[in-house]
C-alpha cells in the first residue's frame, strides 16, 4: 500500500517464485487469460472471487465480462471444375504466391436495412431513440468473402462466410479453479441477440444468391451437407436459418473485450484502483489477443492494435514511477 492505494510490484510464478518490478508490472496474456491471470490475483467481481476462495483485492465486476468475436456462417460448396486449381490441395495450384496471406480474393462489405434492423435491436430491449451507435448511418455490418481452402484438401471444395462485424452478443471468462493450471470457463454466448440473428441471416441470404446465379452455377454445384442439414436458399424461413446457423456457426477467433477501457483499465491503460499495474495489448498479438476494446470498430482488428501500441506504449513509458 502507498498513500491508502494498492501497488503493483511484481509477480508470484505457479511454482511460488516471485519476481519483482523495478516499474511496472506490465499484463499482456491476452483476451483469454489476461482475465484470468486478474481474478486469480484477486483483481474482480467479489462473487466470483468468493466462489473460489481468493481474496478481494481490488473490486473489479467487469474483469472477464463483455466478451465478443467476429462470428458467422461458415458454408462448404463442392467446386463444378476442381480440375482448374481453385482451392488449395488441388493438383493445379502450384503458383507459390498462392500461398503468401490468406486464401482469400475479395471480401466484400454488406450494409442492412435500417428499419430492420432497429426493429431487432428494439426485440433485444435496446432503446432506439435518438442516436443508437448502430444506426447513426449507414455501416459495414458484414463480411462476406470466399476462402479458397476447405476439407477434404483435395481441391474440390472452397468455403463461404457471412460474418458480423459488429456482434452485440456478449460472452465471459471466468474461473474453472485457482489453480493457474486449470484452463478458465468460456461461455461465448455467440448468437444471443437479435440483431446478430438479423444480420448473419441477411448475409446468408445473400451469399446463397449469389451461388444460385448462373456465374455462381458455374462455380459450385451445390453446398456440401450433413445429413439432415437444411440447405440454404434466400426464401429460407427465419427459423430454419436460425437453426442452420446453430449448427454451423464459426468464429475466425478474433476473441475480445474481456479487460475493456473504461471498465476494467483506463484510458492509460492501467488496473483502475491501483498503481503499477498495466494491461496491454501486445503487437504480436494481431489476430487474436486484443482484449481492450469494448466497443468495436467496424471490421478486423490489426489497425485497432496497432493503434493502442503505437498511442499507449508511449504513455506508459511517460509514466512517473510509482
Amino acid at each position: 500500500m502507498q498513500d491508502g492505494t494498492r501497488v503493483a510490484s511484481g509477480v508470484e510464478l505457479a511454482d511460488g517464485r516471485t519476481i519483482s518490478a523495478n516499474k511496472e508490472v506490465v499484463i499482456s496474456a491476452g483476451t483469454i487469460r489476461t482475465p484470468q491471470l486478474l481474478l486469480l490475483s484477486g483483481i474482480g467481481p467479489k462473487e466470483e472471487l468468493d466462489n473460489h476462495g481468493i481474496e478481494q483485492v481490488v473490486e473489479s465486476p467487469e474483469v472477464g465480462k463483455n466478451l465478443w468475436d467476429h462470428f458467422g456462417l461458415m458454408q462448404t460448396w463442392k467446386l463444378r471444375h476442381p480440375e482448374i486449381g481453385a482451392s488449395l490441395g488441388s493438383t493445379a495450384w502450384i503458383d507459390s504466391k498462392f500461398m503468401n496471406g490468406n486464401l482469400i480474393d475479395w471480401w466484400v462489405n454488406q450494409s442492412v436495412s435500417k428499419e430492420e434492423l432497429s426493429t431487432a435491436l428494439e426485440l433485444d430491449g435496446e432503446s432506439v431513440e435518438g442516436e443508437h451507435s448502430l444506426l447513426r448511418t449507414p455501416r459495414c455490418y458484414l463480411g462476406l468473402f470466399v476462402h479458397y481452402v476447405r476439407l477434404p484438401l483435395d481441391g474440390s471444395v472452397i468455403s463461404t462466410w457471412a460474418l458480423d462485424h459488429i456482434p452485440t452478443s456478449r460472452g465471459s471468462v471466468t474461473l474453472s479453479s485457482k489453480d493457474i493450471e486449470q484452463k478458465p470457463i468460456i461461455d461465448h454466448n455467440h448468437y444471443a441477440t437479435e440483431a446478430d440473428r438479423y444480420r448473419i441471416r441477411t448475409g446468408t441470404r445473400t451469399i446463397a444468391k449469389i451461388l444460385n446465379t448462373l456465374s455462381g452455377k458455374e462455380i459450385a454445384v451445390g453446398e456440401v451437407l450433413p445429413d439432415g442439414i437444411h440447405l440454404v436458399l434466400e426464401n429460407l424461413s427465419d427459423e430454419d436459418i436460425n437453426a442452420r446457423i446453430c449448427v454451423n456457426r464459426s468464429t475466425i477467433q478474433h476473441p475480445a473485450g474481456t479487460a475493456s477501457m473504461g471498465k476494467v483499465v483506463d484510458t492509460r491503460l492501467r488496473r483502475s484502483s491501483s498503481r503499477g499495474a498495466w494491461v496491454e495489448g501486445r503487437r504480436e498479438d494481431l489476430r487474436r489477443k486484443l482484449k481492450l476494446q469494448k466497443k468495436q470498430a467496424v471490421g478486423l482488428k490489426a489497425a485497432t492494435i496497432y493503434e493502442l501500441a503505437d498511442s499507449k506504449v508511449p504513455v506508459a513509458r511517460a509514466e512517473p514511477k510509482t
